[in-house]
Parts: C-alpha cells; structure tokens; sequence
C-alpha cells in the first residue's frame, strides 16, 4: 500500500503498486495501516489537517545473533524449544534453539 485515500474525512480506498508495476486504488470497507509505525496513517492526518497522536518511544534493550547449525544424524534432538531463564548465572548466555528443516 502507498497512499491511504481519504473521502469526506473517511477512508474507503487505499492506493498500491501492483505486481506490474501499476498504481492502483482498491475500495475497502476497512482499512488496516500495517506499514510500520503507521507511517501511511500519520500522512493521511497530515492531509486531512488533522493534528497528530501524541508519540511516546519505548526503548527495547534487545539483540539477537543467529546461529545455524547442523545436529549429527544420529543426534536429532527430541524437543520443540529450549529457553533460558531471565537471570541466567554470570558465565551462561541467554539463548533460543528452536530446530527447524533439515535437521538444524
């Protein structure tokens, strides 16, 4: 989606580019902004003249390093999941393993 079309302070179509290349406007009943950080919904305030939400930021301390690796054949681990509790001892890393198709 590139372009919320509002209509009489509505919304009732929504502008795209389709597989080929063409700008398109689809009619809707709903609308969902799913652009990310409702970048398509705070444009389509600014051209109504309506005043932006009040932004508030949450700051998310989190990093993440996959690694995959491939398990022995005659070692396929039987579980789903293994997760690490919150408060780890000093020397462990907090980790995810999570097996996915052929065999890693």
């Amino acid at each position: 989606m590139t372009e919320i079309v509002p209509a009489d302070e509505a919304v009732h179509r929504v502008r795209f580019y389709s597989a080929s290349g063409q700008l398109e406007t689809l009619e809707a009943d709903l609308v969902v902004d799913a652009s990310g950080r409702g970048a398509l919904t705070l444009a389509l305030l600014d051209t109504l003249g309506w005043e932006r939400p009040k932004m508030t930021k949450v700051g998310v301390d989190i990093s993440t390093q996959p690694l995959l690796c491939r398990f022995p054949l005659n070692a396929i681990p039987d579980w789903k999941a293994v997760l690490t509790l919150p408060n780890p001892p000093a020397l462990a890393l907090n980790a995810v393993l999570l097996p996915i198709e052929g065999g890693r």
